[in-house]
């Protein structure tokens, strides 16, 4: 059986450009979201998601900032 937990934690969403687009997988509606790495105690996976602001969004690709300080993740709908 599957449990969803729950994990809050900090950070903010940006669209995609348009050279994303054309250039990448990315389709229309998807969202970069950016969580910092010190408020999320779990390592996020394509097998979660992310609920922002009641929207629930697949994870699609996960990686992590140069800086190691935010996961930047692909989300769609």
């Amino acid at each position: 059986m599957l449990t969803d937990v729950p994990h809050d934690c900090s950070g903010w969403t940006d669209n995609y450009s348009q050279i994303d687009h054309a250039d990448s997988n990315v389709q229309v509606n998807d969202r970069k979201v950016y969580v910092l790495c010190s408020t999320l105690a779990i390592t996020p996976t394509t097998a979660d998601t992310v609920t922002i602001a009641g929207a629930t969004y697949a994870i699609v690709n996960v990686q992590r900032d140069p800086a190691g300080a935010a996961w930047v993740m692909q989300c769609r709908t």
